[in-house]
């Protein structure tokens, strides 16, 4: 910073970090609601909640579960049914997100440096926030990896199993997610670099683990009520057709 600005950060410093920064990350993400989409994966995303009770255990409603269930419970606000306020709703996700992750990250760095890092991160956001697969795959991974740095650094259990649950329920908001399980590998690196004993490390990694598969299990357990085991084993083809290059 300039000594000028500097100057002016330092003497209305509170005011700035705590007032104006989370108030500018929360209007940032809905200032384009009402201006316009891509309806090009929009439209599917939104008519898969609109027709959600209906589809039944279609391979693509399951494998992106939770995000259909929370695009669903939209529709179900006031005027949810309309694109104007889908945006505002999925909008208001995005900002608390972010106004999260900055009162989080400001924690371990200066409070400008964690903003304009999510300032900038919601520039790059070009994805119309409606496709909820794409955002709540982001909340989940951000929050997973901070709660994971959080539970290794200032030694919180608890961090540690909320970071394994949330990389879980990940899984459910769209299945490829479940290659984030890979980030469980830093609490194994974390123990090699602060030279902890292997049964600290397989502690840890246990706990990350436990709340994984807590994670995985929870909406796993709501589509096999709601579907049935058949339905799931479909969608698991589904997928693999997709990846054989046959989508039909």
């Amino acid at each position: 910073m300039k000594t000028g600005y500097k100057n002016i950060y330092q003497k209305y410093k509170n005011c700035i970090t705590n007032v104006i920064f989370p108030i500018i990350l929360f209007f940032y993400p809905l200032m384009k609601i009402n201006q316009g989409v891509d309806v090009s994966d929009s439209t599917y995303s939104l008519g898969n909640y609109l027709f959600f009770e209906r589809l039944g255990g279609t391979w693509w409603v399951i494998s992106t579960y939770l995000s259909n269930v929370t695009g669903w419970l939209l529709t179900k606000l006031p005027f949810g049914n309309t694109l104007l306020f889908m945006n505002l709703y999925t909008g208001l996700i995005v900002s608390a997100l972010t106004i999260g992750l900055y009162f989080l990250l400001r924690k371990w760095m200066p409070a400008w440096i964690a903003f304009l890092g999510e300032f900038i991160a919601i520039g790059f956001l070009w994805i119309p926030t409606g496709i909820l697969y794409n955002y709540l795959t982001y909340a989940f991974f951000a929050l997973g990896a901070v709660f994971l740095y959080k539970g290794l650094v200032e030694e919180k259990n608890v961090m540690l199993i909320a970071a394994g649950i949330l990389l879980g329920l990940n899984v459910f908001v769209r299945v490829p997610n479940v290659a984030e399980t890979a980030l469980i590998v830093c609490v194994f690196y974390y123990s090699y670099i602060c030279r902890e004993t292997i049964q600290i490390a397989a502690k840890k990694t246990g706990l990350c683990i436990a709340g994984y598969l807590l994670g995985v299990a929870v909406p796993l357990i709501m589509i096999l009520v709601q579907y049935g085991l058949q339905d799931v084993l479909k969608m698991i083809r589904g997928l693999s057709q997709i990846q054989n290059g046959d989508d039909s």
